[in-house]
C-alpha cells in the first residue's frame, strides 16, 4: 500500500478537475469516458513517459496503474482507445492540459519520490573531434 501509484491518487484534486472539465462535454450522443479515468491516464502517461499507444496495453498489465485510475478490481479490457486521449486533450484544450500537468507536478513536489540516478543525454552537446580527413 506504499507504492507510489497507490498513494498518489489521494493527493490529486479530482473534484476541481471534474467541475472544470464536465461543462466541456455534451449531454447528447455517445457517452464519453469518465473524466477521472482520462485525467489519470494522462498523468500516468506523463509520469512513465509513454506514448498514447503504449499506455493502454501497459495499463491492462499493471494492477497498480488500474488502482491509480480508481479501479477496485483487476480489469482485462482496455479502458479506452488511444485516440480517446487525443480527443480528450482537444476537449480540455491547452489550459486543461496545463492544469493536469500542475496536478502531476504537485505529486512530486512533496519529495515522495527521489530518483536513484539521473540520465543525461549528451548527443546534442558539442564535441571536440577532429576527423582524419580534416585539414588544419
Amino acid at each position: 500500500m506504499e507504492h507510489k501509484l497507490v498513494v498518489f491518487p489521494n493527493k490529486i484534486d479530482f473534484i476541481s478537475l471534474e467541475k472544470e472539465f464536465s461543462p466541456l462535454y455534451s449531454k447528447t450522443g455517445t457517452p464519453s469516458k469518465p473524466i477521472r479515468l482520462m485525467v489519470d491516464l494522462l498523468i500516468l502517461k506523463q509520469m512513465e513517459k509513454f506514448a498514447d499507444q503504449t499506455i493502454i496495453p501497459t495499463w491492462i498489465q499493471n494492477p497498480y496503474m488500474q488502482y491509480f485510475c480508481g479501479k477496485a478490481f483487476f480489469q482485462h479490457r482496455t479502458p479506452c482507445d488511444p485516440s480517446d486521449l487525443v480527443h480528450f486533450r482537444k476537449h480540455i484544450g491547452p489550459k486543461g492540459v496545463e492544469k493536469i500537468l500542475k496536478q502531476s507536478i504537485l505529486l512530486f513536489q512533496k519529495k515522495m519520490i527521489q530518483e536513484a540516478e539521473i540520465i543525461v543525454d549528451t548527443t546534442a552537446q558539442e564535441k571536440n573531434i577532429t576527423f582524419p580527413t580534416g585539414t588544419k
